[in-house]
């Protein structure tokens, strides 16, 4: 598992490299969400969805959405 999150964080932090342009500072923002998600770090994880909702509000998928609104309800935000 541990490798794992190491092979995670090294292809994000890859991929932070063209976080210039657009949709791929929506695409780095979800995966880090995501990451944060299932190691269990669920408040660094909404930031991260919050930040990904803001950089790609113009293609936003019903996933993301979905995702932020499960740990909004966990925080009891909504």
């Amino acid at each position: 598992m541990a490798g794992d999150q190491k092979r995670a964080r090294t292809t994000l932090k890859r991929i932070e490299q063209h976080a210039l342009i657009g949709h791929f500072r929506y695409r780095v923002e979800q995966g880090w969400g995501r990451y944060y998600a299932l190691c269990g770090h669920y408040e660094a994880a909404f930031k991260h969805y919050q930040k990904a909702v803001e950089h790609g509000v113009y293609r936003v998928k019903k996933k993301v959405f979905v995702n932020a609104l499960n740990l909004m309800r966990y925080f009891r935000l909504v």
